[in-house]
């Protein structure tokens, strides 16, 4: 009977730094959501701090004030022009109760919020372990070097950029 020599190109990696795992699926986790908003109002950053406690606003470092909630935590990035971008989510409903409780205290201010604010998102970052280790430059070459960003002495990733989406994965089969 003739060896499989393909057979280690189908056995899950079991390096220390490797999880064993023959369901990536089971490892897909939303590591980032943002998202972007308007309130259709002009706000007053000076006051907006006052009213958001432990809100930071520094105008020559950042033209914005970011105020941070811990359940859940979230960032909300709050300019003068009314828009809010909303970072450090971990899902879609972290964005939605994040900005309303960002809302709330706009409207406790005083301030004139539309009814709805349009919450856009923006990004979503995800990771995954897909148990293997991969050849990442057989991968760099099979999509064609033209269509990948890869730099291994800079950037130990094979990265795939498209209009609306890109993926990164590292010789450690982590996406």
């Amino acid at each position: 009977m003739r060896p499989n020599l393909y057979e280690p190109l189908n056995t899950p990696y079991k390096g220390e730094y490797m999880v064993n795992t023959t369901e990536p699926k089971k490892s897909i986790k939303i590591e980032n959501v943002v998202a972007s908003t308007a309130i259709g109002a002009k706000l007053d950053l000076n006051q907006v701090i006052t009213v958001f406690e432990g809100a930071e606003y520094n105008k020559e470092r950042f033209p914005g004030v970011v105020y941070r909630t811990t359940s859940p935590k979230t960032a909300a990035l709050i300019f003068g022009s009314g828009k809010i971008v909303c970072t450090g989510a971990k899902s879609i409903a972290d964005v939605n109760t994040g900005l309303t409780k960002v809302f709330d205290k706009l409207r406790e201010m005083g301030t004139e919020i539309v009814d709805k604010p349009e919450i856009k998102i923006q990004n979503i970052v995800a990771s995954a372990n897909l148990g293997r280790v991969l050849n990442l430059n057989a991968i760099a070459i099979g999509l064609g070097l033209e269509n990948v960003e890869y730099e291994p002495e800079q950037f130990p990733f094979t990265g795939c950029p498209a209009p609306k989406w890109s993926c990164y994965c590292s010789a450690q089969a982590k996406l």
